[in-house]
C-alpha cells in the first residue's frame, strides 16, 4: 500500500499521518504533499516522503501520485480551493491510483447550505471519476471554538445568530484517527460516511464549557444574523468575513452541524472527544 495524502502539512493531515504511523505503517509507504516548508521538514525526520506541491500547479499534482495510489484529498481552505480539488482527481484518475479518500463536509448534498458548494462539487467529481472512493463527510471540530474562549472570558459574553441550532462536533484527533481507520481498510469503497461527534451541544451549552475553562462567568447572547454581521464589522472584521460567520451561525441554527449518527465513533473504536476536555 502506498498513500499519498494532499494537505499533509495541515493540522488533520499530520494528525492523520501520525495515526497510520502508529498503526503500524511504514514511513517509506507514506507521501505528504503540502507546501510548508518547515512541517515537510519536521515529516521527513519521521521517514516519511515529504514533498512540496502547489495545487494550483498541475504538474506538482500529477508527480505528487503514483499508479496504484490511495489518494487522500483534504479539502483545502483557497479561494480557487474547488479547481485545486478537481485537479486532485483528474492526476490520481490519470495516473490510475487505486482509491481517492476526500474529505468534505456534513450534509455536502443538501443545496440548503450554499457554503458548501464546493465540497458538493468535489463529492460529485471524486464519484464520477472511475476511481473507487471514500467521502469523509467532517463535521466540525471542537477546536474552531478555542480562539473563542478569552474573547469570551475577557467581555463575559458569547455572542451567536445560531438560534437553537446544535452542534455535534468531535477533535480533530478523532477525525484524523478515522481518516487513518479508512486509509487502511481497502475494502471500504464507494461510501459516503458523515462523521459528527456523540453528543449535540448548543451554543448556551458552549458558553458553559468556555466559562468551567476560564474560570470566570460567560453568558450567551443570542442576536440575529443581521445583527451579528454588523457587530462584526464594528469590531473591524472584513465585511465578507462577518458576512460569512453570520451565514454560518445561520446555518447552524437551520440543523447544518446537528448529530448525524454514530459512524465516527464506530470507526474510532472510542466514543469521540468530551467538549470541555478538548476545547481545553
Amino acid at each position: 500500500m502506498s498513500i499519498v495524502i494532499f494537505g499533509g502539512t495541515g493540522e488533520l493531515g499530520r494528525r492523520a499521518i501520525a495515526a497510520l504511523l502508529l498503526a503500524g505503517v511504514d514511513p517509506s509507504e507514506i507521501r505528504a504533499a503540502g507546501r510548508n516548508a518547515e512541517r515537510l521538514a519536521a515529516l521527513r525526520v519521521l521517514g516519511v516522503t515529504a514533498v512540496h506541491v502547489e495545487l494550483n500547479s498541475a504538474s506538482d499534482v500529477a508527480s505528487a501520485i503514483k499508479s496504484g495510489d490511495t489518494v487522500v484529498l483534504i479539502s483545502g481552505a483557497d479561494e480557487n480551493r474547488l479547481e485545486q480539488h478537481l485537479r486532485v482527481v483528474e492526476a490520481a484518475k490519470a495516473a490510475g491510483a487505486e482509491r481517492i479518500l476526500y474529505t468534505s463536509v456534513v450534509r455536502a448534498d443538501d443545496e440548503r447550505f450554499p457554503l458548501v458548494s464546493d465540497h458538493r462539487s468535489t463529492e460529485i467529481a471524486v464519484s464520477e471519476s472511475g476511481v473507487p472512493f471514500m467521502i469523509l463527510r467532517n463535521g466540525w471540530y471542537i477546536e474552531n471554538y478555542s480562539r473563542n474562549v478569552m474573547a469570551a472570558a475577557e467581555s463575559g459574553q458569547f455572542v451567536s445568530a445560531t438560534g437553537e441550532g446544535r452542534v455535534a462536533a468531535a477533535s480533530r484527533q478523532d477525525y484524523a484517527d478515522a481518516l487513518a481507520a479508512v486509509a487502511l481498510d481497502e475494502t471500504m469503497i464507494n461510501r459516503t460516511l458523515s462523521l459528527t461527534g456523540d453528543t449535540d451541544f448548543s451554543y448556551p451549552d458552549l458558553a458553559i464549557a468556555m466559562a468551567k475553562i476560564a474560570g470566570t462567568e460567560i453568558r450567551h447572547v443570542a442576536v440575529s444574523e443581521d445583527e451579528l454581521r454588523e457587530r462584526l464589522t464594528r469590531d473591524g472584521f472584513p465585511g465578507e468575513v462577518a458576512a460569512f460567520i453570520a451565514a454560518n451561525d445561520a446555518s447552524i441554527a437551520w440543523g447544518f452541524l446537528e448529530r448525524t449518527g454514530d459512524d465516527l465513533t464506530r470507526l474510532i473504536g472510542r466514543p469521540t472527544a468530551d467538549l470541555v476536555t478538548a476545547l481545553r
